[in-house]
C-alpha cells in the first residue's frame, strides 16, 4: 500500500470511530434529558423535545454504519490491489484506485464535520433545555392539569 492510501484508509477509521462516540453521546443525553423532564413534571412538548438526542443517534449510527463499510471495502481492495500486481503497477494504482478512496475519505469526513456540528446542537438544545427547568417558575404539568379538572368540574 502507498503512505496516501494508508492515511486515506486509517481517516475512514478515525471517521467511523469518532462517529461511534458521538452516537453514544447522543443516545445517553436524550434518555437522560427525558428523565429529567418527567421528574421535573414538565409538559409533554418539552419531553418531546428532549428526545431529539436519540434521533440524532440513530443517523449518527446510520453514518457510522456508512463510514465503517467504506473502510471495509477500501482497506481489502487496497491490500488485494498492492499484493496481487507488482510496483510497477504504481501510476495505475495512483490514476484509478486513489481517487475513489479520496472521495470516500472526504464524504466520510464531511459527515463527520455535520455531526461535530448536530453534537453542538444537541449540547446547546441539553443546556437551554435545563437551564429553562432550573429557572421555571410554571405549575408542573400535573398540577396544572389537577388544577384546570377541578375548575371544570367544579
Amino acid at each position: 500500500m502507498t503512505a496516501r492510501a494508508d492515511v486515506l484508509v486509517a481517516q475512514l477509521g478515525m471517521w467511523h470511530t469518532m462517529l461511534l462516540a458521538y452516537a453514544v453521546a447522543f443516545g445517553l443525553e436524550g434518555p437522560l434529558l427525558f428523565v429529567v423532564a418527567y421528574v421535573k413534571e414538565r409538559p409533554a412538548v418539552e419531553r418531546l423535545i428532549a428526545l431529539a438526542p436519540v434521533t440524532a443517534c440513530f443517523w449518527t449510527l446510520t453514518v457510522a454504519r456508512q463510514a465503517q463499510t467504506a473502510y471495509l471495502y477500501w482497506h481489502s481492495y487496497v491490500v488485494f490491489y498492492t499484493r496481487t500486481f507488482p510496483p510497477a503497477n504504481e501510476t495505475i494504482f495512483q490514476r484509478n484506485v486513489l481517487p475513489p478512496v479520496q472521495q470516500a475519505a472526504d464524504a466520510a469526513a464531511a459527515q463527520g464535520w455535520e455531526t461535530v456540528a448536530l453534537g453542538m446542537a444537541m449540547l446547546a438544545l441539553g443546556v437551554g433545555l435545563v437551564m429553562r427547568w432550573a429557572t421555571a417558575r410554571a405549575k408542573p404539568a400535573r398540577a396544572a392539569e389537577t388544577q384546570r379538572l377541578q375548575e371544570v368540574g367544579g
